[in-house]
């Protein structure tokens, strides 16, 4: 019996439990291996250095392990690879994936019908993915040939179908079904990516074209890409059509209102290296979005010049006419007000704690007091969210009062270690050296993402120290947090704080990994402390994840806490 741990190989005697061998494996197994005996000395495993290795082995007591070969560009996945006539089936991350057994080479990639589980019955793939589709194929080496697809579950399925007496059982988090295997119709509906707007002019211009000589089809596309004004196109207000140009097997789209974490195989005029993939969007979204070419090469949208940066990423960015954006002018880099860095010891951490602090334009030669905002991920704010440009132009056009900005550059996860730090330290520290309101309506805290947690935790664990707390997009999801909150919130029923909440209807949420994403339960968490009566803002936007989208409500945030008197 062979089973894979962390690092090891390990043969067992079934009989007794007793083990026989152990071999080390380089870099170790991704944490889904799972052994495939492919021959009495031949196993397939998934390793986390090398990709997939066939092994050959000699049973001895000290095995001599030989690597066949080995291919790297086989990602990890929670299936196991199923071997069939000399060929291996399965998924490299999320494509569906064949090589040859005898070479480890790949066969074909392909992105239908998603990332899934898979048997094999009688010559067939049966695949159940992630997303609740069923489908059946041939087990064919050249392509993914699909004879039959049923959207089965709408929710979360992750598991293996099985067979039994000529009928597939499936099933999911909630439902399990039985579909029976009948003859009829092969044709399928359109699916999402391919609905256009009806009688809409680029749905038009695709029909043309496709009823167009295939000879004739490139010059047409080039005629139609020179008579447009702006990319993505734009029609009606409100129907957005991504389109790219160049020679490609296949194209995706990687975007927030698709899943930022998915990609989605957009349409090819036949003839053409032409690709386009169309989506109904709000009239006041913002998205981000790069092209996936060929399974592997991310690109920018090069007919669109707008960019979004985010942490080890850049994307292009779509915002849609409705939208009223604010700008902040950052073309000089300069501001008004002064940032300086400061570090001061902390016994919590018995460490070193570092924060950048931004003084208003007005604090050297006022005798005034000032509110303060202290920001979570603060190196990120300045960076990324530019925080620094926004409260500056938002006190210059005096949308709101001067205001003192703590922003932290040290995290933890740990939120009650951190906010022992935070009400015990960082603001005796900051209160004693600085000109500041030392009262809990004049202070704030805020975060995004995972500290947007730790700062509406630390909030309401002390509203007579803090009185106003920001969150965007917060994850709730893991290390129990959620629970977390809701047992707080349950405890202490309602406290005298102002609470700013939003988050994105394009939010994170991982369609194959998530019940539930951001948008579902910052949703319901809002729910919760309205119905509580905080005075809570913010809501839901039409934008996806990131600092592109949070920096853009820096002013609503500020004129909710401290607008202008």
């Amino acid at each position: 019996m062979l089973a894979a741990g962390n690092e090891n190989l390990y043969c067992l005697v079934p009989d007794s439990g007793k083990l026989k061998w152990v071999y080390s494996v380089d870099g170790g197994f991704k944490d889904s291996t799972t052994p495939v005996v492919v021959s009495p000395n031949q196993v397939l495993v998934q390793t986390a250095k090398h990709g997939l290795q066939l092994l050959k082995i000699n049973h001895q007591e000290e095995p001599r392990v030989q690597v066949l070969w080995e291919n790297h560009r086989i990602k990890g996945s929670y299936c196991s690879p199923i071997v069939h006539q000399d060929y291996i089936y399965c998924y490299s991350g999320r494509f569906l994936t064949c090589l040859s057994l005898q070479t480890g080479k790949i066969n074909w990639k392909s992105r239908n019908p998603g990332e899934g589980f898979i048997i094999i019955v009688d010559n067939h793939l049966l695949l159940l993915t992630k997303r609740g589709t069923l489908s059946i194929a041939e087990t064919n080496p050249k392509l993914y040939q699909e004879k039959a697809s049923l959207d089965l579950f709408n929710e979360l399925a992750w598991s293996y179908p099985s067979f039994y007496k000529g009928s597939i059982y499936a099933r999911n988090y909630g439902e399990i079904a039985c579909v029976s295997i009948t003859q009829g119709d092969n044709t399928k509906s359109k699916t999402e990516k391919e609905l256009i707007l009806s009688n809409s002019e680029f749905e038009n211009w695709i029909n043309r074209i496709n009823s167009a000589p295939k000879e004739i089809r490139p010059r047409l596309v080039e005629d139609f890409l020179l008579s447009q004004k702006s990319f993505p196109i734009i029609e009606n207000e409100n129907y957005v059509h991504f389109v790219y140009q160049d020679d490609a097997e296949d194209v995706a789209i990687n975007s927030d209102h698709l899943g930022i974490w998915d990609e989605s195989q957009m349409n090819r005029i036949k003839g053409t290296n032409f690709f386009y993939l169309s989506s109904l969007l709000e009239r006041d979204a913002r998205i981000k979005y790069r092209y996936i070419k060929n399974f592997e090469v991310r690109e920018l949208d090069p007919r669109n010049k707008a960019t979004a940066r985010e942490p080890n990423n850049i994307y292009s960015w779509l915002s849609m006419p409705g939208h009223k954006q604010e700008t902040y002018d950052d073309s000089s880099g300069r501001i008004q007000g002064e940032i300086k860095s400061i570090d001061f010891f902390s016994n919590t951490y018995e460490s070193k704690r570092s924060f950048k602090i931004y003084l208003p334009p007005d604090y050297v030669k006022s005798l005034d007091s000032f509110p303060v905002v202290y920001v979570h991920l603060g190196k990120e704010s300045l960076e990324f969210g530019q925080i620094h440009f926004a409260i500056d132009s938002l006190i210059k056009r005096n949308r709101v009062r001067s205001i003192i900005l703590v922003l932290e550059i040290d995290s933890d996860d740990d939120a009650e270690k951190y906010q022992k730090h935070f009400i015990d330290e960082l603001i005796p520290f900051i209160d004693k050296n600085f000109q500041t309101i030392k009262r809990p309506e004049a202070r704030i805290k805020m975060g995004n993402g995972g500290s947007g947690f730790i700062s509406l935790y630390t909030a309401l664990n002390h509203p007579n120290v803090i009185g106003n707390v920001a969150c965007q997009s917060s994850f709730y999801w893991a290390l129990s947090r959620e629970k977390m909150i809701n047992q707080l919130i349950d405890n202490v029923e309602y406290q005298p704080i102002n609470i700013y909440l939003n988050w994105g209807k394009y939010d994170i949420k991982r369609r194959n990994m998530d019940v539930e994403g951001l948008r579902e339960r910052n949703s319901r968490l809002f729910s919760k402390l309205s119905k509580l009566g905080y005075n809570i803002s913010g809501g839901e936007l039409n934008s996806g994840h990131g600092w592109s989208s949070w920096k853009l409500q820096y002013d609503d945030i500020f004129e909710f806490f401290i607008p202008k008197r």
